[in-house]
């Protein structure tokens, strides 16, 4: 009868002696052992001791899983009744198995869901809480006037002079952007119209 010891020889490890494995007729002697490894596995195309690995192993359809470590304490995994989370084939639960609603944000680790994890045209404006995505979440020059519709930005988006001289393009205000009588007198600074803006016919703007 198969014995296994849990942190032995040293704590992580696990160890077994007196294992069999009986598989189609033939009985296969295991030699005693330890391993301080996640995964150890029976392989038939090489029955005569176990394997470990830290990642799940492949197993062939005559391949067999054996124990489960889990930092010293193991896990007989043909006689389990509850299944540990190890145990599960990594890629074999695919979304359409999940019930609505299942995995919510406490499930998911910090920095766990990265742009590489999203599929093209996944993330759309509607799936974008309202003020989610704050200044500090845009990296600098990631907006570019190409990417704004027109008409996107009005009078009310910007913040109090927040468009200064600096911010206007030379020629960008042109004669029929400016609404009538919005130029006053104390708009204009001494001395800026000179004889050279004025032609005969009166200023020239």
């Amino acid at each position: 009868m198969v014995q296994v010891t849990n942190n032995s020889p040293s704590a992580g490890y696990i160890a077994w002696k007196d294992c069999n494995i009986s598989y189609k007729g033939t009985v296969y002697p295991i030699p005693d052992g330890n391993t301080n490894l996640t995964y150890v596995d029976w392989k038939f195309s090489d029955p005569d001791g176990f394997y470990g690995s830290n990642a799940y192993p492949t197993l062939a359809a005559d391949d067999l899983l054996v124990f489960l470590n889990k930092k010293g304490i193991h896990l007989k995994v043909p006689n389990t009744s509850v299944l540990d989370g190890s145990l599960i084939v990594p890629e074999s639960i695919y979304t359409d198995v999940l019930a609505a609603n299942i995995i919510t944000t406490e499930h998911l680790m910090a920095g766990a869901v990265t742009t590489n994890k999203l599929s093209a045209g996944a993330v759309t404006a509607n799936t974008i809480a309202a003020d989610a995505i704050g200044a500090t979440a845009i990296v600098a020059d990631a907006i570019l006037s190409e990417h704004i519709q027109a008409n996107q930005i009005i009078a009310e988006h910007l913040a109090v002079n927040s468009v200064t001289a600096r911010v206007i393009a030379a020629d960008a205000i042109g004669t029929d952007a400016i609404a009538a009588n919005a130029v006053l007198a104390e708009h204009i600074k001494a001395g800026t119209i000179t004889t050279n803006h004025i032609s005969s016919s009166g200023i020239d703007v």
